[in-house]
């Protein structure tokens, strides 16, 4: 694997020392510099960029920290990060290297913060999307079901074997949250659907619920009208 030779760099300013700014690059010094000088004038956003506009774009100076010999971008980076590691200049914006584990959290963090500041876009674009592709996404999902049915099944029970718990728990604390909520959504759907219907009999029961109806045929008065009409039939 062919070897490359980096240089690490500090960029610092002579009226502000504890401002200050480490990189590294494979081209020289004064290369770096000028691509620095036309990120800054491209309106680069970042700590760097900002201080070298505030100070003149000129007015800053460097020096060589020390070099290295590496075989690959990621090696460069690591030996960038020691140095920010035992310096911390204060005009990095990020790490020039991070583990996976550190990249995955750094990237939840950032999806939590975006989703907590943009939550109410992001649920209107959802939304948005659903109403002008409902029918495709029904299709889709139904169609994914179907070929994925004994997966999603098997998937769905292994989840809550092994979360059943937690589960349990949180349905428990939604119904207690949403207690007096479901109450009222119950009494308004019974008030809109009540329909008061007079039985054969002469008697009385609400038609939009089963449970009443039923209730109702086995009262004492229905089934006294019944039971004449019976022997009626057979006298």
């Amino acid at each position: 694997m062919t070897e490359y030779k980096i240089n690490v760099y500090k960029i610092w300013w002579e009226d502000e020392l504890e401002s200050f700014y480490v990189g590294s690059t494979k081209n020289t010094l004064s290369k770096r510099m000028s691509r620095h000088r036309a990120d800054c004038r491209a309106g680069g956003v970042q700590r760097l960029y900002q201080v070298m506009r505030e100070k003149g774009i000129n007015s800053y100076q460097y020096v060589l920290l020390g070099w290295s010999m590496v075989s690959s971008f990621d090696e460069q980076r690591m030996i960038e990060q020691s140095y920010i590691s035992r310096l911390n200049p204060t005009l990095n914006s990020r790490k020039a290297f991070c583990s996976e584990d550190e990249r995955k959290a750094s990237q939840r963090a950032w999806k939590a913060n975006n989703y907590q500041e943009n939550q109410e876009e992001m649920k209107q674009a959802r939304k948005d999307y659903y109403t002008e592709h409902k029918e495709q996404e029904a299709e889709y999902n139904k169609k994914y079901n179907r070929e994925h049915k004994e997966e999603t099944a098997e998937n769905w029970k292994r989840y809550y074997d092994e979360n059943q718990v937690r589960l349990k728990a949180k349905a428990m604390e939604y119904h207690e949250v949403h207690k007096e909520e479901r109450n009222l959504n119950y009494k308004e759907w019974h008030h809109k659907t009540k329909e008061n219907r007079v039985c054969i009999c002469g008697g009385k029961y609400d038609y939009g619920l089963l449970s009443k109806r039923k209730r109702h045929y086995g009262t004492p008065k229905h089934i006294a009208f019944v039971n004449a009409i019976v022997e009626r039939l057979r006298g």
